[in-house]
């Protein structure tokens, strides 16, 4: 099955109105109003996915989609996790002409390996990290190299497996996490 992932020029326009922000070029300046804008509109809550999970069997059914989420966004007040929200952002920022990638991070936590979700947004010459999913108020937006990451492996710029081979000197990586639903990310993992 093929989801739609992208948001049309008629939800974009919806999406800048609730959040009550005015289109704008892609800048870092237009970038942190619509973070901001974000944080204040849509919130970081579990139960639509707990719900989502009752009423919805097949796996793979299951995620909402950016389109669904800022719809429900909108009529309902939903949210959502680091993962969905992320992902609504993301497609929201390329419906405004930015170049962002979507990134899956472990975050160990002393024996126990979480994951979150992020962006890497390319504006003004410079790489940021850019963050809706936090579950808190504070505004991530930061040269992406401030934030701790080592490299950006970004796949719209070349063989993503040949990157990540690269920087680990022919090793590839340990683990993957996929979370986009797309079948072409899934089988770069294997």
């Amino acid at each position: 099955m093929k989801w739609r992932v992208e948001l049309s020029d008629d939800e974009v326009r919806a999406t800048l109105e609730f959040l009550e922000v005015q289109r704008a070029a892609p800048s870092r300046q237009f970038l942190a109003r619509l973070q901001r804008a974000y944080k204040v509109r849509v919130p970081w809550e579990t139960a639509s996915r707990v719900v989502r999970a009752s009423e919805v069997r097949e796996l793979e059914e299951r995620p909402r989609r950016p389109p669904e989420f800022w719809a429900l966004a909108m009529e309902q007040g939903s949210g959502g996790t680091c993962f969905e929200s992320n992902y609504a952002f993301w497609a929201l920022l390329r419906g405004l002409g930015f170049e962002v990638a979507l990134h899956v991070n472990d975050m160990p936590q002393d024996q126990l390996i979480a994951c979150h979700s992020s962006l890497v947004v390319a504006v003004d010459g410079e790489r940021y990290l850019a963050d809706v999913g936090m579950g808190m108020q504070l505004v991530a937006l930061a040269p992406a190299g401030e934030m701790g990451a080592v490299a950006v492996i970004d796949p719209t710029q070349g063989d993503a497996v040949e990157q990540v081979r690269e920087l680990t000197a022919g090793h590839g990586a340990d683990y993957a996490i996929e979370c986009s639903g797309s079948v072409a990310a899934q089988r770069l993992c294997i």
